[in-house]
């Protein structure tokens, strides 16, 4: 949707985490998006990458904890798609331009 609908959201998204006392960086970050091109219900899409290429360089995905999510998951969703079936025609996550501040 672009920042004109995210941008607030975000904006207090990071303003909340910059009020907060932390002193070690997260592990891991799990980002969430929806399918705009390829319906998804009670289905889960992952990346098969081995990283996500930013403006301010490479952030790389633990595809252990993928691996690791595929097998625990299969339980919760229907489906799932692994690989880039789902995420060929959209780039909201990296749309965001949220993901270079990781």
């Amino acid at each position: 949707a672009g920042h004109q609908y995210s941008g607030l959201t975000a904006a207090y998204a990071f303003h909340a985490l910059s009020r907060q006392n932390i002193t070690a960086l997260p592990k891991r970050v799990i980002i969430i998006g929806p399918s705009h091109y390829f319906p998804l219900r009670g289905q889960l899409a992952l990346p098969d990458a081995d990283y996500y290429q930013t403006p301010l360089g490479k952030i790389a995905i633990d595809n252990q904890f993928i691996s690791n999510l595929i097998v625990k998951s299969s339980a919760i969703f229907t489906t799932i798609y692994y690989g880039s079936k789902v995420h060929n025609k959209t780039n909201l996550i990296n749309q965001s331009g949220l993901v270079a501040f990781l």
